[in-house]
């Protein structure tokens, strides 16, 4: 009888062992699939960048003599050949923007691929957070034979209690794969209506929002500018307005995280942290892709 008890555990234990395979496998094949559908993206985004390396991208150039013409323009001079001499080189500059928008057509026109990049990565770190949050889960055989000694049953009591542990964190992790699954559809359903949805943006300068003086005496300062995913100041860029009551300025950033800090007086009234992302958003009235308001103290 005691072998016949024995030879049950080890077929219990066998059975333990090979769902414990069988599950390690599934995982295996799960994550496999999962980094095959990473490399895919990574090959288009790839392409992508290939299609933009092609082209010349002359928007630092055209941006520069832009502030060089804003800069004359505001620039007064006493006599007027001195004033002509200053048009005469706004005109000159205004014919060089020209002829450099000109040859940054075809860069513009690749560089409608950005969105399909964008939307691309944020797949990508999707796939990966779903291939890290894997979890392991186990079957184990739950009956205890009665004619089993105190002591064996006992043994087989924590084995099944093992077994029930790891039983529910079996239904545990099927019912997360389901919200996984759910939440992946819902996912890539709404990077379909933001691809397919009004998008305002520039090739060269990026997604449009707005920041907004909403008081009605105060002059507010916006400073924004760009921070890694560690919130730490970034080189990317920096701008600041400083605006009038009421005063509503829209601009266009290029996507990712930034930070803004809001003075009234010198005084820091208020600071926010917003992502740029081909998302729009309804704000004020309006739908946008990022903004910043305060009203006055």
């Amino acid at each position: 009888m005691k072998k016949l008890m024995y030879l049950a555990l080890t077929v219990i234990f066998m059975m333990v062992a090979t769902g414990i395979n069988a599950q390690v496998y599934n995982e295996q094949n799960k994550k496999e699939e999962i980094n095959s559908q990473i490399r895919e993206r990574n090959v288009k985004i790839a392409q992508i960048n290939h299609g933009l390396s092609k082209v010349d991208d002359y928007s630092m150039d055209i941006k520069k003599l832009q502030t060089d013409i804003d800069n004359l323009s505001k620039k007064k001079f006493n006599t007027e050949y001195a004033e002509t001499e200053k048009n005469s080189e706004i005109a000159k500059k205004q014919a060089e923007v020209q002829v450099l928008r000109e040859k940054q057509a075809p860069y513009i026109n690749a560089s409608r691929s950005l969105i399909d990049r964008d939307t691309l990565v944020a797949q990508i770190k999707r796939l990966e957070n779903q291939r890290d949050n894997i979890s392991a889960s186990y079957v184990a055989y739950k009956g205890v034979p009665t004619e089993l000694s105190p002591r064996e049953k006992r043994r087989l009591d924590r084995g099944s209690e093992v077994g029930t542990t790891v039983r529910v964190e079996k239904n545990a992790a099927i019912h997360e794969e389901r919200v996984e699954n759910n939440e992946a559809r819902r996912q890539e359903q709404g990077y379909e209506k933001m691809k397919n949805g009004i998008v305002n943006v520039d090739p060269i300068k990026g997604y449009e929002g707005f920041v907004q003086n909403l008081s009605h005496y105060s002059r507010i300062n916006f400073i924004i500018y760009s921070v890694d995913a560690y919130d730490r100041v970034s080189a990317v860029e920096t701008v600041s307005f400083f605006t009038s009551p009421g005063e509503k300025i829209k601009y266009n950033l290029i996507p990712g995280r930034y930070h803004c800090d809001v003075y009234l007086k010198g005084e820091k009234i208020g600071e926010w942290t917003s992502n740029v992302t081909p998302q729009q958003h309804y704000a004020l009235g309006e739908w946008t892709h990022w903004e910043f308001h305060r009203e006055g103290n």
